[in-house]
């Protein structure tokens, strides 16, 4: 079952959880949790290499949807972020993440509806043709960065999560309040990369063009 993806191990907890294969015969993946469960151990890790808070999110709707939170063990500014809210996909780097691996149609057929989009702080594209060229320099560059579109001051790196089709069902990001060097900004988005491409693996999925199999 393993091999057919039916089942996947959760190596962490010394169980095993309803694999990938399963979405294709109901719609019980997401609600069992195992996206949740095989994240939490990457995020946890992620929080302690990075020193940052972590995140997985999907998409819901124009939205997107946050599932887990890691917090550092220091004390520090809240974020908006919490597990539960919803905030416009375009304006956050966890949801570009997810719009940038879309095909462009679907990502306009997501966002579509009003002739404008909505903003948070003076930051951020409002309208199309600035979200493309947006999504475009992401995928150049293989993650999405934001600064400042949702909270002043607040930047997000973020990378994501394919399923074994090569769709993006979940992004796996981090937040920071501070200014980064450019040189720590790679290095940031290089541990959310590997995060991104593990959770991937944990769950049987497949980054867009690798071979099937």
């Amino acid at each position: 079952m393993e091999r057919m993806h039916f089942v996947v191990h959760l190596p962490e907890e010394g169980l095993w959880g309803i694999g990938i294969r399963a979405f294709e015969i109901g719609s019980g993946y997401l609600r069992a949790g195992v996206l949740e469960r095989s994240a939490r151990p990457l995020l946890v890790r992620l929080t302690q290499r990075t020193r940052m808070t972590s995140h997985l999110a999907v998409l819901h709707g124009a939205d997107v949807l946050y599932l887990l939170k890691q917090t550092t063990a220091e004390p520090a500014r809240p974020f908006i972020t919490a597990v539960g809210i919803r905030l416009p996909a375009h304006l956050t780097a966890v949801g570009r993440a997810i719009l940038a691996a879309l095909p462009a149609s679907q990502a306009r057929a997501i966002l579509s509806g009003s002739s404008g989009l909505v903003i948070r702080t003076n930051t951020g594209p409002r309208h199309m043709s600035e979200l493309r060229a947006i999504l475009q320099e992401d995928r150049k560059r293989g993650y999405s960065i934001e600064s400042n579109s949702t909270t002043e001051g607040v930047s997000c790196i973020a990378a994501a999560v394919f399923d074994h089709e090569g769709r993006p069902i979940a992004s796996v990001g981090v937040s920071y309040h501070r200014d980064v060097a450019p040189a720590g900004v790679e290095r940031i988005a290089r541990h959310v990369q590997e995060t991104g491409d593990e959770l991937t693996s944990r769950i049987r999925g497949k980054p867009p063009g690798a071979p099937q199999g």
